[in-house]
Formats: structure tokens, C-alpha cells, sequence
């Protein structure tokens, strides 16, 4: 039995950040710098940046990244900026800004990149994102029994069962 600490978050909320892969439902796909979420929820995309970076401009931009690509664009450091369904946090201590996007939809999936504006060239991180369906309604897709209230899921095959509960 595998088991996953709620953290003070409502059970259902919780389902919705873990992975298929931690259901061994169906396959997933990781990436070093990639993040995933769910249709209709949030994403946090963490960028690192140099020492030396602290109070240049970040920002989070679509492919194949132009200006006209630009996402959202940090202001100053440790300034909260919110621009429609994105904003960004600078962390200039951390060297990292964190862009939240809300209100997931499908067609948020695809490549994106963290950059850092500097003379000349600026400096790109490539992050890849993926938007899939709502996870209750991936549920809906796979042969589990699933126990909504405490966020369980159980998978049963002739040679085995896997438990999967969420516990305090």
C-alpha cells in the first residue's frame, strides 16, 4: 500500500497533482524540465537563474518565442505580477521566478522557455508543458474502484490488487 500525506489540502484537490504514474494506470511521460497539470486547474513553472541575474527581466514565452510570444515579464524583483490567467514571482535570494498559470485548458500543452533578458542574445530554458483532461474524469478511463472521499484507488488484475490511499 502506498501512501501519500494530504498536507492540509481537501482530498479530492490533492488527486488532481498526482501522476498517473504513481497509479500505474497508464504510461507518463517525465522530463527534466517540464511540468504537468490538469484542465481547469494550476500550474507553477520554477525557472533558476545565475547569480548575476538578480534584477534583470524574466519572463515566460511560447514557441518559437518571439516578442509577440511573450507570456508574462517580471518587473523588479520580489514583485508579484499578475497578467490575466498568469502571473510571476521573482525570487531574487533564490535565484528563481516562479509563473503560475490558472484556469488550465487543453490547449495549453507545448513548448515554452524561461527567459533571461540580457544584452544581445537572451538566455532560454526550454520547459515543456502538458494539459490533460480533469483527473477524476481520467478515472473514468481505467479499471479502478475509486473512493472519492479519501482520495483511494484500488486496481485489481487476477494475479493482484493495488491499494492507493491518501492518509493524514
Amino acid at each position: 500500500m502506498r501512501h501519500f500525506p494530504r498536507a492540509g489540502r481537501r482530498p479530492l484537490e490533492l488527486c488532481k497533482h498526482l501522476t498517473m504514474m504513481d497509479f500505474l494506470c497508464c504510461d507518463a511521460k517525465l522530463s527534466k524540465f517540464g511540468a504537468h497539470g490538469y484542465e481547469g486547474g494550476a500550474l507553477d513553472i520554477e525557472c533558476s537563474y545565475p547569480d548575476g541575474y538578480q534584477y534583470k527581466p524574466k519572463y515566460l514565452c511560447r514557441h518559437p518565442c518571439s516578442n509577440s510570444d511573450i507570456l508574462i515579464r517580471s518587473v523588479k524583483g520580489e514583485a508579484f505580477v499578475p497578467v490575466g490567467r498568469f502571473s510571476v514571482y521573482d525570487n531574487v535570494h533564490g535565484c528563481t521566478f516562479i509563473v503560475s498559470i490558472q484556469n488550465l485548458e487543453l490547449q495549453d500543452s507545448g513548448h515554452y522557455y524561461c527567459g533571461l533578458d540580457k544584452w544581445g542574445r537572451d538566455v532560454l530554458t526550454k520547459v515543456e508543458i502538458s494539459v490533460s483532461k480533469d483527473f477524476v474524469e481520467l478515472f473514468s478511463l481505467c479499471p479502478w474502484t475509486i473512493d472519492v472521499l479519501h482520495c483511494g484507488c484500488t486496481w485489481s488484475t487476477p494475479q493482484k490488487t493495488i491499494n492507493v490511499t491518501l492518509t493524514e
